[in-house]
């Protein structure tokens, strides 16, 4: 293990002036570059605890309490039980009532300690024709009628599709009244 803050991390040299990384790489007057190369573990940014140079600023403790303190924040409402739901800065999402008392039973967890949050739904994008074909025909030409048309029709058919192409976490807390 070499912390941040060790010799071995990095080192300042004086034949060529600047910092210089375990590694062997230079980074001129940029300590901090050198030594964030040059270490394995660094301090957790809110307890000082070192954890694992992993590209995260947080160890798993403090990381939990800041997503907590995060979603305490959030504006809540209650949930239809129509619109998805997913867990807070997770990937977990529950399309109905049943789906999330199974995770919950299957995880040991009561669903009030989950930090749920609403979703929104995600519409298909329309096709922009300029943005398309930009790099592909000259300033000069135009875009052939029968193409504008088409992209057209397909972009009424895609404003007019009723479901969402998929679901994405909202900042809006679930008030789950059980």
């Amino acid at each position: 293990m070499i912390p941040y803050d060790s010799p071995e991390a990095a080192e300042f040299r004086t034949d060529t002036p600047g910092w210089v990384s375990r590694h062997g790489r230079f980074f001129g007057r940029d300590e901090h570059s050198a030594r964030y190369d040059g270490c394995t573990h660094v301090p957790c940014m809110d307890c000082g605890v070192l954890i694992e140079k992993r590209y995260v600023s947080r160890c798993r403790s403090c990381a939990d309490a800041k997503e907590t303190a995060d979603w305490a924040k959030l504006p809540r409402k209650p949930w239809d039980e129509t619109t998805p739901v997913c867990v807070y800065m997770d990937d977990r999402y529950f399309f109905n009532r049943e789906e999330l008392e199974e995770y919950c039973e299957d995880h040991e967890v009561a669903i009030e300690k989950l930090q749920l949050v609403h979703c929104k739904a995600v519409r298909y994008p329309e096709i922009d024709l300029d943005d398309r074909f930009a790099g592909y025909i000259s300033d000069e030409a135009d875009i052939p009628g029968v193409i504008l048309d088409a992209a057209e029709e397909l972009n009424r058919i895609i404003r007019e599709y009723p479901a969402p192409a998929c679901w994405e976490p909202d900042k809006i807390a679930v008030d789950l009244d059980m």
